[in-house]
């Protein structure tokens, strides 16, 4: 279940070797995944009634969308402006206005 994924993460995926090897933008965005996976895991230990479940799933929701822009910023910011204009090139002009709408959301989230 959940708790097993989230040890997978933990012992495979941000083991100390591995963050040991990220690039610098990379590093404290997963020095922070760990920490909140731990937070995670711990919570969902603890687990004794439904509304603490939702809880624990609508914060790890908000969580994971913070990560998730935060990496993608973090890779568009560093990619250097020839790999950026080489990726624009192969997205549709429908993609683009759709990626340009979801943009100005997550700007109004924030």
């Amino acid at each position: 279940g959940a708790i097993g994924e989230l040890n997978a993460m933990e012992r495979v995926d941000l083991t100390p070797e591995k963050l040991q090897n990220t690039s610098s933008w990379e590093r404290p965005i997963a020095d922070e995944a760990l920490r909140q996976s731990r937070k995670l895991r711990h919570r969902l230990e603890g687990i004794g009634s439904m509304e603490e479940i939702e809880k624990v799933a609508a914060d790890t929701e908000s969580y994971y969308k913070k990560m998730n822009r935060e990496w993608y910023r973090g890779r568009f910011r560093h990619l250097g402006s020839e790999r950026a204009k080489a990726i624009e090139k192969r997205i549709s002009p429908e993609d683009k206005e759709r990626i340009k709408k979801r943009a100005e959301e997550i700007i109004e989230e924030v």
